[in-house]
């Protein structure tokens, strides 16, 4: 009996024991969660799931429109109802838009991995991705790039009008744009600089912030005043000579987008590259020798940038790290082959790792989240 005794008091002390320790593991736990997680609506994510919405102008559409009905990348997850975001108006939602040469599929992909990227950050807010109709020759691509910005901006500015007389909610939008889709997103600030409605005295809206990875615009193209005499028609010229030679019309697609930047945006970051395959060797070949705004950064002389309090620039070379499929989906990514077929790979060279690199033996992982982690840290220290 006494051995009983005993035995039942061992048990308790043993329970008591690991209750407390469970209790004082849960208190450390909530110390140490990001805030950005603990004061998030339960309704639009959890500590592990980023939710993702899809807004589509392929088919060459009027505005953009909610995708619908549709499953994210590899039927992950299901794309959520734009929709929400205009009742719920969360305190941050972010949008992104794909480069060139993407279908709706890797448009998809595309979004996956930025949502997996912010998620290995442990920054948990809305996702919306526009896909749209980049897999086009490169001149036609560009043209349909400049005319989505008016509809990627129109999007913007009723979701935040929406919030603000509707929900009395002041919402940030933040624009995360890669390669060719930098286009995109300044032709939409443009169309937000011209807008009356945008810049009227009730809303006297601002974008949050801004992000170019890899922006595949030309580097005077930031300028606040006019930039024609840069763009006159001429054959492409490269560092390693352009197989096959490409001829640039100076069609009118490019344009000063400064005023719109320094006007729209508090915070504007361009992460430049000097070490990018597809900026330094192929850009120049299609833009008859000109440079890329993601490659060194804005043009040095002949253009007046913005004020240097709204635009900045960070070199982020190091953070694209010498893996060879970004999408873990064709080998090889896009400018890390020459036309001989050899293929080689280093530090920042791969023009699709801004965004981060999945596992190529397990898709669903990251092997790195490339450049989004000084994404993140350059969100956080906006505030």
């Amino acid at each position: 009996m006494t051995n009983y005794l005993v035995k039942i008091q061992s048990l308790k002390l043993r329970k008591s024991t690991t209750a407390l320790s469970t209790g004082f593991f849960l208190v450390l736990l909530l110390l140490f969660i990001p805030a950005n997680i603990l004061e998030f609506n339960n309704a639009w994510a959890t500590p592990t799931e980023i939710p993702v919405y899809m807004l589509t102008t392929r088919g060459d559409r009027e505005q953009a429109e909610g995708v619908e009905e549709e499953l994210g990348y590899n039927d992950k997850y299901p794309l959520r109802d734009i929709n929400e975001l205009y009742t719920g108006c969360p305190e941050e939602t972010a949008i992104f838009v794909h480069g060139w040469g993407n279908d709706h599929y890797k448009a998809k992909e595309r979004l996956d991995r930025v949502k997996m990227s912010l998620e290995n950050n442990s920054y948990y807010i809305p996702l919306v991705g526009l896909s749209w109709d980049s897999n086009k020759d490169w001149d036609p691509a560009k043209l349909v790039a400049k005319e989505n910005g008016p509809k990627l901006g129109q999007f913007i500015l009723e979701y935040k009008e929406t919030c603000k007389h509707e929900q009395n909610k002041d919402v940030k939008v933040r624009l995360l744009g890669h390669s060719m889709g930098s286009r995109v997103i300044l032709s939409a600030l443009q169309h937000l600089y011209e807008n009356p409605v945008w810049n009227n005295n009730t809303n006297n809206f601002k974008i949050a912030s801004v992000h170019l990875m890899g922006a595949a615009v030309d580097n005077e193209e930031v300028s606040t005043n006019s930039i024609d005499h840069f763009n006159y028609p001429a054959w492409g010229y490269g560092p390693l000579g352009c197989y096959p030679s490409h001829y640039y019309t100076g069609n009118g697609v490019k344009f000063p987008y400064g005023n719109a930047i320094a006007g729209e945006v508090v915070k504007f970051y361009n992460l430049i590259n000097p070490q990018d395959n597809v900026l330094e060797y192929i850009y120049p070949c299609f833009e008859g020798g000109d440079g890329a705004l993601g490659e060194d950064g804005k043009q040095k002389s002949g253009i007046s940038p913005p004020p240097g309090y709204i635009y900045l620039e960070e070199d982020i070379q190091d953070e694209i790290k010498s893996f060879r499929d970004a999408d873990a989906m064709e080998g090889w990514d896009f400018g890390l082959c020459n036309i001989f077929g050899s293929c080689l790979v280093n530090i920042g060279d791969n023009h699709a790792g801004y965004i981060g690199f999945r596992n190529p033996t397990n898709p669903n992982l990251l092997a790195d989240g490339g450049a989004m982690n000084i994404v993140v840290e350059q969100w956080q220290s906006d505030g």
